[in-house]
């Protein structure tokens, strides 16, 4: 965990940095913009405030005005963006946080169900609106620099925020650009206030306030009127030429020679600024511009100082654009046009240091316990061997963080030749591709890494590469469940080491690939001993979860439906501990509860579960857990007269079966028995019917797939062991169906369940 006071470290979430979520400090030499105050506060009934200039026009400056104004009752949660916060989890976590500071106990289910979710729109979003809508007084939310974030998926998100934005919150947006809203549908139902550029522009009046601060003399009307003219009222250039005017021996030439475009400014300002200050100062400003935010112990170690701290008094006292991020002042950034500016000239004059300045900022980083800016040095120094060898070391943090998209970002900065030439990543590669259901990836990537050569136990813990294949390969069942069966045996033979995080997962992948074949006591036992593993060695949350779930299933499918629902759940308590709510694997957890409560004519909760656990799983596309879910889901739909939905589910598992090379026998008789369900027996099994004391009927019992199964070949001339072969079944647990048959149906013998089957249409 990292020890920088600035940030904040989450069990189950991204790292947050504490200063991205405080309003900045107004400086003495801050120009009053009273009337741009009145307009925004004005208008605190519009969803949206959309603030939109170039860099350097105040925009952040009015909001901290806005904020700290004493005709403004409302609470501010703010949030200052960056690149990095482009992944959804990671941009709502920010929201969620800021929001907490002004309301204790804020989002507390929110958190929980951002890490791990898979489908925010449905899971995530709908809580977050919810407790918006249960606050006590009305919040501004501020996003700053909301420019950075470039990802559809999280600009659909904010989208889907403001279309269902509760009374209680007003958005606003600071940005360099018009975001991806709908401004134009906002403007027409007059929810959006704006302003621009040309709104945020100094007057003269203003000009020559901030000259005056600045220089301490003031000027003539007419140069004041040059220099606005000039820099077109733009308040960081006003700033800049005010800064270069400074003690210049011949300030009217000065201001005649004074550019007026952006451009202009930065080259001037390197020479009249930077160019200014002493060669020891001026170094460590560019070098130091590599930095996102630093602190003095930062910065010593990458420009190899030991006395940064007293030059970043020394900077901040010269107000050389330096921003401090606390009130103790010790964390700092650069105003961004200002660091633009640094490293311009450090690619100008030092452009062979930069790989080694990215380098020691990333080893502080690393010794910090902050593996994500570690990372993110590593790759700007272009040490893309380095980085993958980081990436394939913390992979786990990020993806149970629900970071997916961040890794396969970094992953995408790395040349694909060092990545096949680095097995670990391969299979990192590989994993990221199976989880988001992109077959073609896991394939080839996989491939890469069965290939590869390693020697000794991977980055992440793994005994072997031999190990970690097997282990991908038993994880990820693309339609070949007797491969995957004996790649989780295989992993189980080869993941021996008691101190391996990856025992207890080839242990609970050989339980869950047992299942799909039909062997539910050796499913049983496999998982068992997972969950036993997990309690005396440290292992991945996620494969707990996922053992849990599938022995839910096991208990279910065998006739325990009293215990399925204990260990279903104790694995969504578990799911919360660990922010794992909205994972695929819960998924299976909730199709398991749905099941149950289908099993007790609850339908309208078991169409809750199910339908929760079919969107869940849809992510895992050809996986064998989806079309499981379908089909799960099918004769709930149908008992609730749904037919043609119920259909259509049937119809999408079958197209994805038909493409498996071996689905398994779980599946195959799981699909006949539902299809002959829909047809033949359309609405009578899971349907709800009155007691008979009130003259109706009793509810036909309802068996399991595999029970099903049984009873099909019970009507044969097979014998108990002939059955058991052909299902693939042990003998017991053939006899175990039989005697669950028996009781289902009220009977004491074969002959008297064929006849109850075939009078209750369960058998042709």
């Amino acid at each position: 965990m990292t020890d920088l006071s600035h940030s904040r470290a989450s069990s189950t979430g991204p790292l947050l940095i504490e200063t991205k979520l405080r309003a900045p400090l107004l400086h003495n030499g801050m120009i009053p913009r009273p009337e741009l105050v009145e307009l925004v506060h004005a208008n605190h009934d519009c969803k949206l405030v959309l603030i939109n200039a170039p860099a350097g026009y105040g925009k952040t400056t009015l909001l901290a005005e806005w904020a700290a104004s004493e005709r403004e009752s409302r609470s501010f949660a703010w949030v200052s963006l960056e690149a990095a916060d482009q992944d959804p989890a990671r941009f709502w976590a920010y929201v969620v946080e800021a929001l907490s500071r002004i309301q204790s106990g804020f989002g507390g289910d929110v958190r929980a169900a951002l890490t791990g979710s898979v489908d925010f729109e449905k899971g995530a979003m709908p809580q977050l609106i919810n407790e918006l809508a249960l606050l006590p007084g009305q919040v501004v939310m501020v996003l700053d620099d909301y420019h950075v974030i470039e990802s559809r998926a999280t600009n659909e998100l904010v989208v889907f925020l403001l279309d269902h934005l509760p009374d209680t919150i007003q958005i606003v947006v600071s940005t360099r650009s018009d975001p991806l809203l709908p401004l134009a549908r906002l403007r027409a139902h007059q929810d959006m206030v704006e302003i621009r550029a040309s709104q945020l522009r100094f007057n003269d009046e203003e000009a020559a306030t901030l000259l005056h601060a600045v220089l301490g003399f003031e000027l003539e009307v007419k140069e004041v009127e040059v220099l606005c003219k000039r820099t077109e009222g733009w308040p960081a250039g006003l700033y800049l030429a005010a800064l270069s005017l400074k003690d210049h021996p011949h300030t009217r030439q000065a201001i005649e020679d004074f550019a007026g475009n952006n451009r202009h400014i930065i080259d001037y300002m390197s020479e009249e600024v930077l160019g200014r200050q002493p060669l020891e100062v001026r170094r460590f400003l560019t070098r130091t511009s590599v930095l996102e935010h630093f602190n003095a112990s930062l910065c010593d170690a990458v420009v190899e100082r030991e006395d940064s701290a007293e030059l970043l008094r020394v900077i901040e006292e010269s107000n050389l654009f330096v921003v401090p991020l606390d009130e103790q002042r010790e964390w700092f950034r650069y105003h961004h046009l200002f660091a633009e500016l640094l490293r311009i000239e450090l690619q100008r004059n030092e452009r062979e240091s930069i790989p080694g300045l990215h380098k020691r900022a990333a080893a502080w980083y690393l010794r910090a316990g902050d593996i994500e800016h570690a990372i993110r040095h590593t790759l700007y120094s272009k040490d893309f061997r380095a980085a993958g060898r980081l990436i394939a070391r913390w992979w786990i943090r990020f993806l149970t963080a629900t970071q997916r998209a961040t890794l396969r970002s970094w992953i995408a900065e790395i040349p694909e030749d060092d990545i096949i030439d680095y097995p670990p990543l391969a299979l990192v590669n590989a994993w990221l591709s199976a989880f988001g259901g992109d077959l073609t990836g896991f394939e080839r990537w996989a491939e890469v890494a069965e290939n590869g050569s390693y020697a000794g136990s991977l980055p992440d813990g793994t005994t072997s590469l031999e190990s970690g294949v097997a282990m991908i390969r038993a994880g990820t069942v693309f339609g070949n469940s007797r491969q995957a069966c004996a790649a989780a045996r295989r992993a189980v033979e080869l993941e021996v080491t008691p101190a391996s995080p990856w025992r207890a997962v080839c242990w609970m992948m050989l339980g869950y690939n047992l299942y799909w074949v039909g062997d539910l006591d050796g499913s049983r036992r496999m998982l068992e001993k997972s969950l036993w593993l997990a309690q005396v060695s440290p292992t991945l949350p996620t494969a707990t979860l996922l053992a849990m779930s599938f022995l839910a299933l096991v208990e279910y499918e065998t006739g325990h439906i009293g215990r399925a629902e204990e260990i279903a759940r104790r694995a969504i308590s578990y799911s919360n501990e660990h922010g794992l709510i909205q994972t695929t694997e819960v998924g299976v957890t909730h199709v398991v509860l749905g099941m149950i409560h289908a099993a007790r004519d609850e339908l309208i909760e078991a169409e809750k579960q199910m339908e929760r656990g079919v969107a869940l799983r849809r992510v895992m596309g050809k996986h064998n857990g989806y079309p499981h879910a379908l089909l799960a889901y099918a004769p709930i739909r149908q008992a609730m007269g749904d037919h043609d939905s119920a259909r259509a589910l049937i119809d999408e598992a079958r197209a994805l079966i038909d493409e498996y090379e071996d689905p398994g026998w779980l599946l195959l008789s799981m699909l006949g028995r539902v299809e002959h369900e829909i047809h033949l027996v359309p609405r009578r099994r899971l349907e709800a019917v009155q007691d008979s004391s009130n003259g109706g009927l009793d509810p036909m019992p309802l068996l399991t797939d595999r029970e099903s199964a049984v009873l099909k070949l019970l009507s044969t001339d097979l014998t108990q062991r002939q059955i058991a072969d052909e299902l693939y079944l042990s003998f017991n647990t053939v006899k175990s169906h039989k005697q669950a048959i028996y009781r289902k149906l009220g009977v004491s013998s074969r002959a008297e369940a064929v006849e109850s089957a075939r009078l209750n249409g369960l058998i042709g």
